[in-house]
């Protein structure tokens, strides 16, 4: 079968148009553009885990928390427990210790019992897994509170999270490492369904809220290829389609495998469109990543994402880089191994080049608006770039480095073109 044929059988059965229908359905979290935002993340938590917040489920959130963590905390009763932050406007809790950075917590529970006991939640959506922030964290807050600490990431995160775990110091290896899809399967489905039958969106706004929350879920960041969780909707509509289509899905498997090791450009230069648009791209990988959660046999390649990024053909390599700016500084470097120009110094936020070596060259900061750069010291030869104000500089010196370069097979050709994410 041809690919577009492939694509049409698959879109014509019912289980996809609903997962279609529960991907783009809306949410608070999704039209505020918040999805993906660690601090609506933890503040939902927070709120949740109260037992004197508004969501009138007391201490059940709380109590499920320690049943997934297998941690045995007697709970004393709900006024004795207070949690940072909360929907009154109290913020992060924070602590300090000489020597350390400032710890400041995403929740932070704590419980008024007889060995004042604490539990701390460090939640990650896009921001990479920290192990020194993991560390400082048991080093600042041990002795100062009997604390149990929950790392909390995305399900596409977990291997990623495990092999973290493993690299921390030995007395520092005291995290829970717990996923949404765990917070989502263990907590907020026991809630829903202990609750289902008292459900009145007009009584209970707390139990709204949490439906909303599971929607967001969903939520899905392309250009990293995160997937917060799997609904169990999802779920069910991700299996019953790949039960119906396992022939089509076996199919998929070889255009899978010809799309990962395709480029992004036609035999003349010119760039081709990807395999499959960026739609078809989100719904099949979100599939294929659905049926591996549940243990189903699907293709191992996913169909990789496109992204705009920016190409420079120097001397028979290719450059490939996310922004303008940083290909530029690529660039340089190779330009320097050439011995064409000195890359003098190159950092994450400004760099000098110069035409020719100079170790007398004094470096001048000094900003002048009217200047499209500014030079090193006295000599004509030596630039310096800031990299947040640079790019109309760097416009300039490319047209300088050409010149330099001089010769065909050599000469700069910058572009901006669809590549693998």
């Amino acid at each position: 079968m041809k690919k577009q044929e492939i694509i049409e059988s698959i879109k014509k059965d019912p289980n996809f148009n609903k997962l279609k229908h529960l991907f783009e359905a809306p949410n608070m979290f999704r039209i505020t553009n918040m999805g993906f935002t660690e601090t609506w993340h933890s503040a939902f938590w927070s709120w949740l885990f109260n037992p004197n917040g508004s969501h009138e489920l007391e201490m059940e959130p709380l109590s499920l928390l320690l049943q997934l963590i297998d941690e045995e905390i007697i709970l004393p009763n709900k006024g004795s427990i207070c949690v940072w932050p909360d929907e009154n406007g109290k913020p992060e809790k924070s602590f300090n210790k000489k020597g350390f950075k400032k710890c400041e917590l995403d929740t932070y529970i704590e419980i008024g019992n007889e060995k004042k006991s604490s539990i701390v939640i460090e939640y990650k959506i896009e921001s990479s897994i920290d192990i020194q922030q993991m560390e400082r964290y048991i080093e600042v807050l041990e002795g100062q509170t009997n604390a149990i600490f929950v790392y909390v990431v995305p399900i596409t995160e977990k291997e990623k999270l495990l092999v973290a775990h493993n690299s921390l110091k030995e007395d520092c290896k005291k995290w829970h490492c717990l996923t949404y899809q765990e917070l989502y399967e263990k907590i907020l489905l026991p809630i829903i369904e202990i609750n289902k039958n008292n459900f009145n969106p007009f009584e209970n706004s707390g139990m709204v809220l949490i439906a909303d929350y599971i929607k967001n879920l969903r939520g899905f960041i392309v250009n990293k290829n995160i997937r917060i969780a799997y609904t169990k909707e999802e779920e069910e509509h991700a299996v019953l389609l790949y039960r119906n289509q396992e022939r089509i899905f076996t199919e998929l498997q070889g255009m899978f495998e010809e799309e990962v090791v395709r480029t992004p450009y036609k035999k003349d230069g010119s760039i081709r469109e990807p395999f499959f648009n960026s739609e078809d791209t989100d719904m099949f990988n979100v599939i294929s990543d659905i049926l591996f959660h549940k243990g189903i046999k699907t293709p191992e390649n996913k169909i990789p994402y496109f992204k705009e990024k920016y190409r420079i053909d120097y001397n028979g390599e290719t450059i490939i880089e996310n922004s303008y700016i940083d290909v530029y500084i690529k660039l340089l470097k190779y330009l320097e191994k050439d011995n064409l120009i000195e890359l003098l110094f190159c950092g994450k936020d400004e760099f000098f080049y110069g035409k020719k070596k100079n170790k007398n060259a004094t470096i001048s900061k000094k900003h002048d608006n009217n200047n499209s750069y500014e030079r090193i010291g006295n000599n004509p030869n030596f630039y310096y770039v800031n990299k947040k104000y640079g790019i109309k500089q760097l416009n300039t010196i490319i047209t300088e480095i050409e010149t330099i370069i001089n010769q065909p097979k050599r000469r700069i050709i910058i572009k901006k073109v669809l590549w693998p994410a």
